[in-house]
């Protein structure tokens, strides 16, 4: 159930339980996918609109059985005048087999709950935060890196909006869970080859379709800790073959997957810098520890932060260190521009 100030009833309403709850969303590679009865969809819905009192509840759905698409709004209105009602609550969401997810939740009588989620094919991950009016936004290449890097941000508000509305998912246990597995991961995993991807992703492009093929190969054979490399890759920067073949590796190695588990949104996040810069700021100081390690690795370079310290005494040297990953991401995306030929 959704609380405000005063108790909503989202998650129970008739047509979000008729529909909603009966809609398979699963989270997969830190993403938002429906799966409904093996692939297929729903028939068509719709309009439906329900009205109880102040609370009018609204679903659409369309699909040609393999494809499909869902929208719900949830709106509880008060009257201003005897002429004149305002919406004070507003709950969307938006499903498409394409991948694109879209969930907003706004109230007037609680500015800080606000915020939107959207997830579309090929983009990063975008959350909007209070104010409304002009609302701060987060980016991340999926929704776990979104909850991890951003913790503070999210796990106020955000997180148990979201939680409400699909509880099963566990979002916030799968999230801590994944932090413990990545000190697991961490511990045995020998430093990844990353100039090694970078020279298979730009043999995506190449003329020739046997390097185009092996190049395809030897990223499947990395498994499910090339996806968060992946996942990272602007695809502007990419012809349109590297795409196309940048896509359908994601997409199979997700799919083989299946619903993520803390061990395999650990695999996902492990090659991300800014998550184990996130780590740095846990009270956990194995996480630390670990995180030290693996910023070593990635930046080449000693790490000039105490993991014993109080993490509160060491914000300047982590941002520091911020700007130390933004300076080498920026010099490494001009290096690896995902040109066919483009100077690796």
């Amino acid at each position: 159930m959704l609380r405000t100030g005063e108790s909503i009833s989202v998650a129970l309403s008739p047509l979000y339980q008729q529909w909603v709850m009966r809609t398979n969303l699963a989270m997969v590679s830190g993403r938002v996918v429906s799966n409904n009865n093996n692939g297929r969809w729903m028939g068509v819905i719709g309009p439906q609109v329900v009205t109880d009192g102040p609370v009018s509840e609204k679903i659409t759905a369309s699909s040609n059985g393999l494809s499909g698409s869902l929208t719900y709004s949830y709106k509880r209105t008060r009257s201003d005048t005897e002429d004149h009602k305002e919406v004070v609550v507003e709950f969307g969401l938006e499903i498409n087999s394409e991948g694109r997810f879209v969930l907003r939740y706004s109230d007037k009588d609680e500015p800080q709950s606000y915020f939107e989620l959207s997830q579309f094919p090929g983009m990063p991950i975008s959350l909007s935060l209070p104010p409304a009016g002009k609302p701060r936004v987060l980016q991340a290449p999926t929704i776990w890196q979104l909850l991890v890097v951003n913790e503070s941000d999210c796990r106020k508000k955000f997180l148990p909006l979201l939680e409400a509305t699909r509880p099963d998912w566990h979002l916030a246990s799968t999230a801590s869970a994944a932090e413990d597995e990545l000190v697991k991961l961490s511990a045995v995993a020998q430093r990844a080859d990353r100039r090694q991807w970078a020279a298979w992703l730009a043999q995506l492009g190449d003329p020739r379709s046997l390097r185009r093929e092996r190049a395809d190969r030897k990223l499947r054979e990395v498994g499910p800790v090339v996806l968060g490399y992946l996942g990272q890759l602007d695809m502007n920067r990419l012809d349109a073959e590297q795409q196309f073949r940048v896509r359908r590796i994601i997409h199979d190695l997700s799919s083989q997957q299946g619903e993520d588990t803390p061990e395999s949104v650990a695999a996902m996040l492990i090659g991300d810098p800014y998550v184990w810069l996130a780590l740095l700021s846990r009270d956990d100081e194995a996480k630390r520890q670990a995180a030290v390690q693996q910023l070593e690795v990635f930046l080449n370079a000693p790490v000039h932060v105490d993991p014993k310290a109080d993490p509160a005494s060491q914000a300047g040297a982590r941002e520091e260190l911020r700007q130390r990953i933004d300076m080498l991401r920026a010099a490494n995306a001009q290096s690896e521009d995902g040109s066919p030929h483009g100077g690796k």
